[in-house]
This record gives structure tokens, C-alpha cells and sequence, in this order.
């Protein structure tokens, strides 16, 4: 049950909350760099970062559904 429980709260978390986050995160972003902000290099570097790590959320997202789904399918044919 526990298990089940993580996998719903990481997809409630990181796969839906998460991008909302993540895209007021690079707005933000690109309004400063937009502005003509100093620390261009630093903005562009986090913006590189969040995007990355927004990818792997969405990686382990899927792989918790696609474990999901193969580990209903086995429990079916049993």
C-alpha cells in the first residue's frame, strides 16, 4: 500500500504540480534576461538546470506508470 501511496504522490507532485513551478520559474527567468540582468551566464545556467531536472521528473513519472501497468498485468494473470 505504501507503494502505492508514493507512486500517487509523486505523480500529484513532481508530474503535475511541478511544471506549474517550473514555468513560472523560467518566466521569471526570461523576463530578467529579457531585462538586460546581470548574471546572464548564472540565469541561463539554472534555466539549463530546471530543465533537466523537469525532464527526469517526467522520466520517473512515466516509469512509475509503466511499472504500474506491467505490475497490474502480472497480478491479472496470476
Amino acid at each position: 500500500m505504501a507503494e502505492l501511496e508514493f507512486a500517487a504522490a509523486f505523480l500529484a507532485l513532481r508530474s503535475l504540480y511541478w511544471p506549474l513551478v517550473s514555468h513560472s520559474f523560467w518566466r521569471a527567468s526570461l523576463a530578467a534576461l529579457g531585462s538586460g540582468a546581470e548574471f546572464n551566464a548564472v540565469i541561463l545556467f539554472y534555466l539549463l538546470a530546471n530543465g533537466s531536472l523537469t525532464a527526469l521528473q517526467f522520466a520517473w513519472g512515466a516509469q512509475l506508470i509503466r511499472g504500474y501497468l506491467f505490475r497490474s498485468r502480472r497480478e491479472k494473470e496470476e
